[in-house]
């Protein structure tokens, strides 16, 4: 056997050695959001609690390690699969929504309900998940037929704004149990990807390889995604991602302004009313920070810039979260590594939305509810994970 084979088959054999001994075969997540959505419905899993040091989403998608901002993540649910304390019941104030409602890359007392609820006085139930339709979870949900709240809240954030279009959507209370998927073809291929995921994202030999290579790349030539604010460098996401090229006319603004407002009319004849308060993703807040050619092949007008006017002239109580964002817009508004809002934009929101709910609530002339002990077979001990 020559030198060169013997030594390939010895680096084969260490390389292979050590790329078992890096595997982890736990679920290969970043974020506790992940751990808990149920991949099978728009709902996370009920009645649990997950603890983890989190990297957002497009920290996780960079993989450089000066980019990223590790920080450790709470993230628990009530019995229904929502992202609350366990025992509100009959809350006066409801919010709908998707990941940024829900608190994505945030702490359980960092959420706008947990924020909106110490400004309110009193909880605020969320019934967000990652969906754009959230609506049809309140519609689908006997507990708000049965009690509806006075306010409901929807909050969009504005890449997801599209016409409504309701379903049914059954509470996990009603759904049926799963059948087993066996050895079917699908089953199979959802198999195949996680081991793929495993090999290629979540063991260590590959993550330090990836990471030093795109490390060195970015001191090298930077990243396209990166804007500096406050004199710092942060993960944007792309503005053709923020949809910023496609026209108030191509997203549907008319078709999106009559469906809220049927489902305003429909929760109204219960007695509950509708506040509706888009959230303007960075580009939108931050325009001058991302690159000349990315901001030249935006529409103008932007959906953002009609899509409240248009609401409230439809007889809509809409609010401008933009207007409050770009007043406030030092410091940084959005997490540095993640596409999301952080605990700063949250709070300014939820003072913009209680302005609006205050007078709803004191018209309605309902006691404040209180948070009720849950059942003991409610309360399920905390999950760690990493």
């Amino acid at each position: 056997m020559s030198d060169a084979r013997k030594f390939n088959r010895i680096f084969g054999l260490v390389y292979l050695a050590l790329l078992v001994w890096s595997l982890n075969f736990e679920r290969p997540e970043f974020r506790a959001w992940e751990v808990l959505k149920d991949p099978e419905s728009e709902f996370f899993y009920p009645s649990l609690s997950v603890e983890m040091t989190e990297v957002g989403d497009l920290g996780f998608r960079a993989w450089i390690p000066s980019l990223q901002r590790p920080r450790a993540g709470l993230f628990s649910t009530d019995r229904y699969g929502f992202r609350n304390p366990q025992g509100i019941e009959q809350p006066r104030v409801v919010l709908l929504g998707d990941s940024f409602v829900a608190g994505a890359g945030l702490r359980d007392d960092q959420t706008l309900a947990a924020q909106l609820g110490r400004v309110l006085g009193e909880p605020v139930y969320s019934l967000a998940a990652e969906t754009a339709n959230s609506p049809s979870f309140y519609l689908s949900d006997p507990r708000f037929f049965e009690h509806p709240p006075r306010v409901v809240v929807f909050a969009p954030v504005n890449r997801l704004v599209m016409p409504l279009r309701f379903r049914e959507i059954p509470p996990l209370s009603r759904r049926p149990r799963r059948d087993s998927a066996g050895w079917t073809f699908e089953w199979v291929a959802q198999e195949l990807r996680h081991v793929n995921q495993i090999l290629g994202r979540d063991n260590g030999l590959s993550r330090t390889m990836r990471y030093g290579y795109n490390g060195i790349s970015y001191s090298l030539f930077g990243h396209p995604d990166v804007i500096v604010a406050d004199g710092e460098p942060a993960i944007a996401l792309p503005l053709q991602e923020q949809k910023c090229s496609l026209t108030p006319e191509q997203r549907g603004l008319e078709s999106t302004i009559a469906s809220t407002k049927r489902f305003a009319e429909m929760i109204a004849t219960r007695g509950a009313t509708l506040v509706y308060a888009p959230i303007p993703d960075s580009g939108e807040v931050y325009p001058e920070l991302f690159r000349r050619d990315e901001r030249e092949r935006c529409a103008q007008p932007t959906l953002f810039d009609v899509l409240v006017p248009e609401a409230k002239a439809a007889g809509l109580s809409a609010i401008d979260l933009r207007e409050v964002f770009r007043l406030n817009k030092t410091p940084y508004l959005y997490l540095r590594d993640d596409s999301h809002w952080n605990p700063r934009a949250v709070g300014l929101a939820a003072e913009a939305l209680a302005k609006a709910i205050r007078p709803i609530l004191v018209e309605g002339g309902d006691p404040a509810v209180a948070f009720r002990p849950p059942p003991s077979h409610d309360a399920l001990p905390p999950r760690r994970s990493h």
